[in-house]
């Protein structure tokens, strides 16, 4: 297992297609753009936190964090496919190689939930491509 470091511009995108689907009022999830901008921070610092663990690469004992400067702004659409593999992605590299977690189960629980909302509207899409 390796931690991926996402950069800024992918915690921008993750987080505009993401905010752009969850907080419609047809969400499953109750959240407004304000909560979920929280939340991908906290992500990326938990992300980045796990990366510095595994690969700390200066010679001091100190690891320093940058806190991810998401952007709202235009972005290229994904697709639902690309956002959930992004989505789990970020999740996955959210441990440490020696499965050391940084979220805490609140956040774990909302991954969870927004993976679950994610994926039930990607079923329905496949669903009414199919018909």
């Amino acid at each position: 297992m390796s931690v991926i470091y996402f950069t800024d511009e992918e915690f921008s995108e993750i987080y505009n297609n993401l905010a752009d689907i969850v907080t419609r009022d047809d969400s499953i999830v109750d959240i407004s753009a304000e909560v979920l901008m929280q939340f991908m921070v906290r992500v990326g610092l938990c992300n980045r936190l796990a990366y510095e663990y595994n690969y700390h690469q200066n010679d001091s004992d100190k690891i320093v964090l940058e806190i991810p400067k998401i952007e709202v702004s235009d972005y290229s659409k994904m697709s639902f496919k690309k956002l959930i593999e992004r989505f789990r992605l970020l999740e996955y590299n959210c441990v440490t190689n020696f499965g050391r977690c940084f979220l805490d189960s609140k956040d774990k629980e909302l991954f969870e939930e927004l993976e679950h909302d994610l994926d039930l509207r990607y079923i329905k899409l496949l669903e009414r491509k199919a018909n």
